[in-house]
This record gives C-alpha cells, structure tokens and sequence, in this order.
C-alpha cells in the first residue's frame, strides 16, 4: 500500500494536491505498477483520477532528469493538461505546449521538461525529426479509447510504434475510458493492466420510453419528460446536459427548454450589429439561463457558454456529440435524446463507447452524491438498445491504419525520417503497430501500390541503399499534408497564379473538411465559376472559396455566415487549415515557382487575419488584428510608423479605443519601429 504521501518531500505533495489524499485502489494499484518499472494502462471511467495517475508518473520522471511528453487528442483538452500540469513549475519543471505549426521540429520544444501536445502535433514532430525521441523518458498517452478513430488514432498510433521502435527505452502511461480489449493494448505495448468501474460519484441509469422513466426500482408517467426532469434536478442546485444529434434540433430543444424552465441567466455586454442570427438566439436563451453548443458557433461562443455553465450561470446546454468527446464539463443530470445518427446514408444507432462518453458526464465532482442519465428510447428497437448501452461493455478498439489514404501519408513519413527504407522495413514496422498486433496487416499489394504512387509522382525514388525522400517528398513529410494535396498545389503552381484560384485549390484538397451547398447557392457558383480556368467545378470547394474571398475582402465573420448559412465556428475552423495549407503551397513553391512564393505568402497572412492588402503592415502591432487595423487605416495611419508617431488622445477618439489601448497600441508600433521614446 502506499502511504499518506506519495514523496519524502511532502512540499511536492503540497503542490500535487496529494498531501494527505486518500488515493482510490486503482490510483494506488496504477502508481504501485509504475514505479515497479512497468508501463502501464490505466481503463476506468470518466472523472476517476486517471490525471492524478499521470501528474505522479510524471513527476516521478522530472525528478529522475528525464522528460515527458503528455499527448492529448484535442486542442481544448490540452488546454486543460497544460494548466493542470503547470502547477509542477513549483518543483522546477519547464512545461510547455504545442498544438499546431506542423513545419516547426523539436528545436523550440527542447527546453521544456513537460510538453502537452495533440496526437497530430506529436506525429508530426516524428516527420521532422525522429531522433528527438531519445531525449524523452516518458510518453503519456490520454483518451487511448480514440485510438480507433481513422483520423486521431492513427496518428498516436503510428507514433507510440515509431517512439519505442527509436527509444526502445521510453516509459509508457496509456489513460482511457472502460473499454472491453484493454488487456489486448496492454499486449501490444506490453503494459500492466489496471482497471476498474469505479466512478467517484455514482451513476443511476434510467430509460425514458412512451413518457414513462423507467429503471430497476420502477417508473413514472411524465406529461413531458424532458423538461419535467431538467426542472426537478436544476430545482435541487443541479445542472443539465442534454445530446441531440443535430445542430438544429439542440437548437430547437434549448428554445423548448428555456420556455418551460423560466429561468434567468447572466446578462452579455455584446452589441447587437456583431451578431448573427444565430448569436442572438444563443445570447437570449443564455439570458434564460440556457444555451445549444456545437462546432458551428464561433470559439469565442462556445467558450462563453463552457465557461458560464462551470459558473453555474446557465443550468441546462443542449450540445452535440462532440462536447461529450471535448472538454470537460460534467453535469448532475445528462439525457441522451438521440440514439440514432444519419450517417451513410441512413440512420443507426451509435456505437456503446459513444454513448458511454455522454453518459460519463453525469455527476459533477465535488457538488453530486450520484449523477443521473436518461435515455429517451422512441421506438422498441431503441428500447432495447437502451439496455446494451446502460449494461454492455464498449466494442473493441480497432486499428484503422490500413486505410489506402493512411498508408500513403505514413508510407512517405516513414520513408522520408529514415525509419523505412523499403516495402519489406514497412511491413515490419506495421507488424509492431496494434493493427499488427492484432492480426490485421494491411495487404502487401497495397503497400507495393502505395510505393508505386509515391514514385510515380516523385514523392520518393529508388537507390543502393532503397527508398528514399525526393526534396519534394520530404517537404511534403515536414509539411504534414496529404500527398494528394501536395499534387494539387504542384498542378496550380504550373497555372497562371491568381488569389481566387489559389483559394479553390486549397479548396478543394483531401486535407480541407468540406461545407455542404444548398439550393440557394447555386446562383453566386455559377458566377464564381467563371473566374476558374477549369470545366469540372468542385461546388463545395468552390463555395468554400468564396467563403474565403469575403473573409479577405474584410466582410464581418457574422454577414458571411448568414450569407452562406454556414456557422461561425466551421468558418474559423477552415480559416484556420486554409493558412495553413497556403503556407504550405508557398513552401513548395520555393521547389517549383519561386516568383509567387511572396504573393502565397502574403495571402496567408492575409486568410490568418482576414484582411484585404492594404492593411497587412498594421497587423504587426500587438493587440491589432482585423477590425482594429481598418479602423487604424481609415483614419489615416498606414503604416506601424504612423502609428507610431500618434498622438494618444487622437487614436482614443476611434471607435471602442481607449486611452489605455491607444497608449498600448502607440507603444507596441514603437517597439517595432525601434522608437525608444
């Protein structure tokens, strides 16, 4: 058994939060197996102190000199690590975090001692340069439950493989929610199992069929059961989260839901012009005391609502699946009043490890005795499918690294960092991956076509001593895109360059997620398709293009998206990978056409912030970006030098400037200027 305290200097255990803490078994067991010298994987539920487990591993590490890296499959989750584990600064440790600039190589990271990163930011880090991996002593893998997912778990399981095939003496922590094949990971990586259904604050599981709450101890008849049950628990100081499967229908029940609670919320100081339609309908129900989330809203929004409902100043959100696989923010009360989703073509029913994750956020720690879950079955079949979720463990992960658009962006990886010279050092390092493990080998004929492809168009070429990177090859690799996207911005660049082609060309590329078109689209595409030198017209990349063209042209982020009837949120989203695949198409063009390196330059820069040319030299100021800089040029200052010869009384008389921001903003322009003043 462990004792009191987990270290001899009881200072470190002050700062860990663990003085005096009485640790549960499997946190006991977990750290027992760790400091024995094995690796572990630890499988329990949502809000069991899997953390805590991970917080002790590494520190254990930092103490012994070595460093950690702690990989998380979102960016809003490393977030959160990254000001948990901050707290370690206390004993000395440097802890830093990178989510995103996938051409940037280890160099900056090296002076950290404790690095959050996503899965794709680690992977990438692997394309530059994999010998990077023997500085590091400990890998923490969170939500190892993901690995299954074709797109994130591909990426941390491509990186687990190649980190203990390069340092095959790195620590290993795998942290997940309950899933049925633990013990097979726990092979793979050859790690001791710990695992356990214990939650913190309990569940009670009910089943909503035909108005009636039912489970083991009875049931009740409900008029309208949704509201009824979010009242009785917000009544009792408890809070509610309720999944739709759609935006439109979370949309919809929070609108129900703030009629019939009549409740009151916190008051938004936002002005009513800077908002879209759907921002004023979010921001009136947040005044009730309610609010809908899902990817669509801005990041700013869906922030406001996360951060209220912690604060306890909205009691109900109706969200999306995708907040369950997000941040953390668990409720006393969550139902589940979609079991379907249309996917494929049709509707069926979701998978038991994602109904586990939204019935996981029920019970908030530190304010519940026991978290409640209700699952609205609307037809027989559903009704029995409520059984399995509530009894049945979750499927079995499955490796999906076989996948033809996996094998040719890890293919040309592997090849171009020196680890793979070869189909047969491929299959090798597949045979260690948990696709291998398992069995399930991808064919060696869709290796050899792979191989083939990425000769064929000189990603790679054949030598003594067997395949290795063309320069473009490990371009690509650094640059962390898509093969068939480097093939497309090869093909541009031989074109005539314009902004608007160049903008469908990133468009219309595997690694940008499309927008879907509706009917009242097609007159704005059919004029838009006549600046493309091209007869087959992509129509979702070409609206997305034209997304991106008003964003440039400065139109308000709120007016674009009432003008596509596209959410706020999916435009910054692909704002966010359009720069960065601009940046990249610049960087290859240094290979292939230099003289408009400059002018892709300069259109990154100006899709990062969204304005036209002419403003791009006051976007170096701090604390200006888009709507500040117009301001700044309209009245006259065109220039960081302008700016910085202004008087502050005048640059207060613009529009929201304060004689505190103007005095900043002067100050920053002299900075730059070399102003000493």
């Amino acid at each position: 058994m462990l004792g009191q305290f987990l270290y001899e200097n009881q200072e470190i255990d002050r700062i860990l939060g663990t003085d005096g803490l009485a640790l549960y078994p499997h946190q006991q067991e977990a750290i027992r197996n760790f400091r024995s010298g094995s690796d572990i994987i630890v499988s329990v539920p949502t809000a069991a102190g899997k953390t805590l487990i991970a917080t002790v591993a590494i520190t254990d590490s930092y103490l012994k000199g070595l460093k950690s890296i702690y990989i998380v499959p979102l960016r809003a989750l490393a977030s959160e690590i990254y000001a948990s584990l901050s707290r370690l600064r206390l004993i000395g440790a440097r802890v830093g975090i990178a989510t995103g600039d996938y051409n940037e190589g280890y160099t900056r990271l090296s002076r950290f001692d404790v690095i959050v990163m996503t899965s794709e930011k680690a992977d990438s880090l692997l394309h530059h340069e994999p010998e990077f991996l023997s500085e590091i002593g400990l890998i923490v893998a969170d939500e190892m439950h993901l690995l299954g997912d074709s797109d994130r778990g591909s990426r941390l399981e491509v990186f687990i493989t190649a980190a203990r095939l390069v340092n095959p003496d790195i620590r290993f922590v795998g942290l997940s929610a309950t899933i049925s094949n633990a013990d097979q990971l726990c092979g793979w990586l050859k790690c001791k199992l710990t695992k356990s259904n214990f939650r913190p604050v309990p569940i009670e599981s009910f089943t909503i069929f035909r108005n009636r709450v039912e489970n083991e101890s009875g049931s009740e008849a409900l008029k309208n059961p949704l509201p009824e049950i979010s009242k009785s628990h917000i009544l009792e100081g408890g809070q509610v989260l309720i999944f739709r499967n759609s935006r439109k229908r979370a949309e919809e029940t929070a609108i129900e839901l703030s009629r019939e609670l009549d409740l009151a919320g916190p008051e938004l100081p936002v002005a009513e012009d800077e908002r879209t339609s759907k921002e004023s309908l979010l921001f009136e129900l947040i005044s009730k005391g309610v609010a809908f989330h899902h990817a669509g809203l801005s990041n700013e929004n869906r922030q406001l609502v996360e951060d209220y409902f912690r604060e306890g100043k909205i009691k109900a959100i109706c969200a999306t699946p995708t907040l369950a696989a997000g941040v953390n923010l668990p409720a006393r009360a969550v139902i589940l009043r979609d079991l379907t989703r249309f996917s494929d073509g049709y509707s069926q029913f979701i998978s038991i490890m994602e109904a586990k994750q939204m019935m996981g956020r029920a019970g908030r720690p530190a304010y519940d005795k026991k978290g409640y879950c209700y699952l609205w079955a609307s037809s027989d079949q559903s009704y029995e499918m409520c059984r399995k979720y509530i009894e049945d463990e979750p499927e079995d992960i499955r490796s999906s690294l076989s996948e033809v658009h996996l094998l040719r962006f890890n293919n040309l990886a592997l090849i171009s960092s020196g680890i793979a010279h070869n189909a047969e050092t491929l299959m090798d390092f597949y045979s260690r991956t948990f696709m291998g493990y398992s069995g399930d080998m991808p064919a060696r004929q869709s290796v050899d076509e792979s191989l083939d492809f990425l000769e064929t168009n000189d990603f790679i070429r054949s030598g003594s001593a067997g395949l290795k990177a063309t320069d473009f090859g490990r371009k690509v690799s650094n640059l962390y895109i898509d093969p068939m996207s480097a093939l497309a911005f090869k093909n541009f660049l031989e074109e005539e360059f314009s902004v608007f082609g160049a903008l469908y060309c990133i468009s219309s590329v595997p690694d940008m997620p499309q927008v879907s078109v509706q009917k009242q689209d097609y007159p704005l595409l059919d004029d838009a398709g006549e600046r493309l030198y091209t007869d087959r017209i992509n129509p979702p990349a070409l609206k997305l293009a034209l997304i991106m063209k008003d964003w440039i042209d400065e139109v308000p982020i709120n007016k674009i998206s009432e003008k596509y009837s596209v959410g706020s949120g999916d435009i910054q989203s692909r704002v966010a990978t359009a720069e960065w695949l601009l940046f990249s198409m610049a960087e290859l063009s240094s290979i292939y056409r230099k003289q408009v390196r400059d002018e892709i330059m300069n259109l990154s820069l100006r899709i990062r912030d969204g304005v036209r040319q002419d403003v791009i030299d006051l976007l170096r100021i701090r604390e200006v970006g888009r709507v500040r800089a117009r301001r700044l040029y309209n009245a006259g200052y065109h220039s960081v030098r302008e700016v910085g010869e202004a008087r502050v009384s005048d640059l207060a008389k613009l529009r929201n400037f304060s004689d505190r921001l103007a005095e900043t903003i002067i100050s920053n322009a002299r900075l730059i200027s070399g102003d000493s003043r």
